[in-house]
């Protein structure tokens, strides 16, 4: 690894062994994207090994333990007790069994509480990373759109309601225990920050902030015949203006906005310009029939197509054919990685500030931020971007610049070593804006 003072090869007498409790991996989404810039910052020192409840697909080169049964889901009440207990036993099974020397949490609630529990148990160092799950403790957001999900009889209702009523202190209380016996918090994002110190009383030296890391080379755009090549595959001209959506069809995606947006901006451009936009939608979700009920109410059927899933190899190869990238998120923390994805692959950025760490990434020049809930910002936006295509690449490289510059392997390895306390010499002093 670059910067840390050591040879490349892999001593196996001085591998750190980390344990990475989460509660599903691999699957689609920020951590799996986080987890692998530490894998990548990390790989020569630390041996990974993965302890899930739920293992998703593409876990090929991935040492994944796993633990509990279906009715040890981290989502309601009472399984989020059994998800606990499932998951407290088969870690204090393998801290005796193997020589970790570091549990790295993925959640600051339910993964948290266990894995802080059997660290101090078996005096092992644990350090969690969270993702945002601790500012759901008090958003009624999170909670209005949980309601909102339940579609069962009204005598299931009932009884799924009370199941919120306790699942909610349930997590608190879940989370106090976390923050109680995990020795140090690595944290990306103002809101989790806020909720540490505000919320749950964390002392600020227990804190260690620390950026997302994304391999810049991996995202370089490609040349012009290489690009005309790859939009033909996917049936696109090669002077189509294209704009990319890459998340989950879930309610805090803001995507009925983004659609409305798209709509607004379409009224508005002339012909010319209109004829040759396309959206790209990828993701899949619980909202996809939501989703495609209001493409075909705003009659954007011809111009927006659904991509599915991706994989990360479709990430880069989407990027790479786009020109715009286009977020919505109406709830979120940390650092929005399919944003950071989108800005080292060049695309001009139009995203809402939330998380609040898009309104820095997007200033001076990198992008457009807009406010939560906008439709009206995001087409203008999108008008502005479409009449003016030197400016839309001016902004992509800006972005671009901005990520090979803060967000590489360097600046994650100096916070993962400091909170871990495994902290060989570093050559090399970066510092983040």
């Amino acid at each position: 690894m670059i910067g840390l003072g050591m040879p490349p090869e892999r001593d196996q007498t001085s591998v750190i062994h980390v344990c990475v409790p989460i509660t599903a991996f691999p699957v689609a989404g920020g951590m799996r994207s986080v987890l692998a810039g530490v894998d990548q910052t990390m790989g020569d020192h630390w041996k990974l090994v993965y302890l899930t409840q739920h293992k998703g697909q593409n876990a090929q080169g991935l040492e994944i333990k796993i633990f509990g049964r279906r009715w040890t889901s981290p989502w309601n009440f009472p399984s989020a007790w059994f998800y606990c207990l499932a998951g407290w036993y088969k870690l204090f099974t393998l801290l005796r069994r193997e020589p970790f020397q570091l549990v790295l949490p993925q959640d600051g609630v339910l993964t948290g509480a266990f894995a802080g529990l059997v660290g101090k148990m078996a005096g092992v160092r644990v350090v969690c990373m969270d993702h945002g799950s601790v500012t759901l403790l008090d958003s009624p957001a999170f909670r209005s759109e949980r309601i909102s999900s339940l579609k069962h009889p009204w005598y299931r209702r009932i009884l799924a309601r009370l199941q919120l009523a306790l699942y909610w202190p349930s997590l608190r209380f879940l989370a106090r225990i976390a923050t109680r016996f995990t020795d140090q918090l690595l944290i990306a994002g103002d809101e989790v920050e806020a909720a540490y110190r505000e919320s749950l009383g964390v002392h600020p030296g227990r804190i260690v902030r620390y950026p997302y890391m994304l391999d810049a080379a991996r995202f370089t755009p490609p040349d012009k015949v290489t690009r005309a090549k790859m939009r033909a595959e996917q049936g696109m001209a090669e002077n189509a203006i294209v704009v990319t959506l890459i998340n989950r069809l879930a309610p805090e995606k803001g995507l009925e906005f983004a659609i409305g947006g798209i709509a607004q901006a379409l009224s508005s451009l002339p012909l010319e310009v209109r004829s040759r936009v396309t959206v790209l939608m990828v993701g899949d979700g619980p909202l996809r029939s939501r989703v495609e009920a209001d493409i075909r109410r705003h009659s954007l059927a011809t111009v927006c197509k659904l991509w599915g899933e991706a994989t990360p190899a479709d990430v880069v190869m989407l990027l790479a054919i786009s020109d715009i990238f286009l977020y919505s998120g109406t709830r979120g923390t940390n650092y929005s990685m399919a944003v950071l994805e989108a800005m080292a692959a060049g695309c001009a950025i139009i995203a809402s500030v939330v998380p609040q760490s898009n309104a820095t990434l997007l200033a001076e020049g990198r992008g457009i931020a807009v406010e939560p809930g906008n439709s009206t910002a995001i087409g203008d936006a999108l008008v502005r971007l479409c009449s003016d295509l030197a400016l839309l690449r001016h902004m992509g490289q800006l972005a671009r610049e901005c990520v090979a510059t803060h967000h590489n392997a360097e600046m994650l390895a100096r916070s993962l070593l400091r909170a871990s306390f495994f902290a060989p010499p570093l050559r090399v002093e970066c510092q983040h804006p």
